[in-house]
């Protein structure tokens, strides 16, 4: 089940915390080897700071219908329509993806892209 995994990772997150690196690591390679998105995630800041590859992984797991409507592009009007397009998903786990957390996603500030739905998810347990 796609809710206990995303649990189970939350707090795996929360509770490695001090050890930031080494579970950024195991993130990359999650992402990298074991989902292979469209392209690799070198930082997690600067990857997903237009929202594709966040829709690419819940798209994976079947929280996210249509990926196509999706923009490749790093510019303003790409990254609202695919933080748009997201919407759907955080809602289906009871996550809550405002415009506040999606605009420091955009903004790469450290460390929203991978806490922030951890965090979220870890208060619901």
């Amino acid at each position: 089940n796609l809710n206990r995994f995303l649990l189970r990772l939350a707090k795996f997150v929360l509770c490695c915390r001090p050890r930031g690196q080494a579970v950024m690591e195991l993130l990359r390679a999650w992402c990298n080897e074991e989902l292979r998105l469209s392209r690799p995630v070198r930082s997690f800041e600067a990857d997903f700071r237009n929202g594709l590859l966040i829709g690419e992984i819940l798209h994976k797991y079947g929280l996210l219908d249509d990926l196509h409507a999706m923009a490749r592009g790093d510019g303003p009007h790409a990254m609202i329509k695919n933080f748009n397009a997201l919407q759907p998903a955080p809602r289906k786990l009871n996550i809550t993806l405002d415009s506040g957390v999606a605009n420091q996603i955009m903004a790469e500030k450290p460390g929203v892209a991978t806490t922030s739905w951890a965090t979220s998810t870890a208060r619901r347990v």
